[in-house]
């Protein structure tokens, strides 16, 4: 506006309200187009305002139109209309685990009036298996693989239990007099068998002298020299009676002092 062409202003003074509020408009009307001048939309973002409104119906979108007081740009909200009938959703791009996808569905009462979204990305989806059970002393593996992309795998390492785990000792061989035996331990995992020996038992001392009923008779049961005086008249007698030729001696001379 150039100002040079207002040349003067009459102000009424029986009417002071209506010359102030000519002197505000008239201060709106210098100052706006310079503020417009010098304020940037793209630093410091529209100012909208709302310059037009279209109601929905039952079978016709609306829209709020917006409009900036600084540059002019403008657009549209669309009010949708009040009875729409969507059919079902169609994808038009399955999402992955880490991309979105796309899917659309049409309102049946208003077509080819459609509805676009995006899909959000599933995310792996893992599951386990142990593919190798660890051992005594050898680590195990552990697989994982995503339901959705099964290519998606990786694995990881099940600690060995870093030693066996034995139960009790169990005799398989008993000591003998003079023969060792043998015992043996089971690991729980694996199964692994470790021995070791039994000491043989000592064989029992042997008698200096076996006694029979017979030596007990002849030579009495005492201890030290009387029952080994006893023991060996004993062992003498019974060797006397047992040799034949020693009986048919005896009789005959028996039999010659009887003569």
């Amino acid at each position: 506006m150039n100002i040079s062409r207002i040349k003067s202003i009459r102000f009424s003074p029986r009417r002071p309200f209506g010359a102030a509020l000519v002197l505000f408009f008239l201060f709106l009307f210098l100052s706006v187009p310079a503020l417009a001048e010098t304020y940037d939309c793209t630093a410091l973002g529209h100012k909208f305002s709302e310059t037009g409104r279209v109601p929905a119906t039952a079978e016709n979108d609306g829209g709020i139109t917006y409009k900036c007081d600084f540059c002019g740009f403008e657009y549209t909200d669309v009010l949708p209309a009040t009875s729409h009938n969507w059919s079902a959703w169609v994808i038009d791009l399955p999402p992955t685990c880490t991309t979105a996808g796309i899917r659309h569905r049409t309102c049946t009462v208003h077509a080819p009036h459609d509805q676009t979204e995006a899909i959000s990305p599933l995310g792996h989806d893992y599951r386990e298996r142990i593919t190798k059970n660890p051992s005594c002393f050898e680590d195990g593996v552990r697989a994982f693989t995503c339901t959705h992309e099964p290519e998606n795998t990786y694995t990881e390492a099940i600690p060995a239990y870093g030693g066996h785990d034995f139960g009790e000792w169990a005799v398989e061989t008993a000591a003998k007099n003079g023969a060792p035996g043998v015992e043996a331990r089971f690991c729980a995992r694996d199964e692994y068998k470790e021995t070791r020996e039994i000491p043989a038992t000592p064989e029992p001392e042997k008698p200096l002298f076996k006694f029979t009923a017979l030596d007990i008779v002849l030579g009495g049961t005492e201890t030290g020299l009387p029952a080994l005086f006893g023991a060996l008249v004993g062992l003498n007698a019974r060797w006397l009676i047992r040799d034949r030729k020693m009986r048919k001696l005896i009789q005959s001379l028996k039999r010659r002092k009887g003569g």
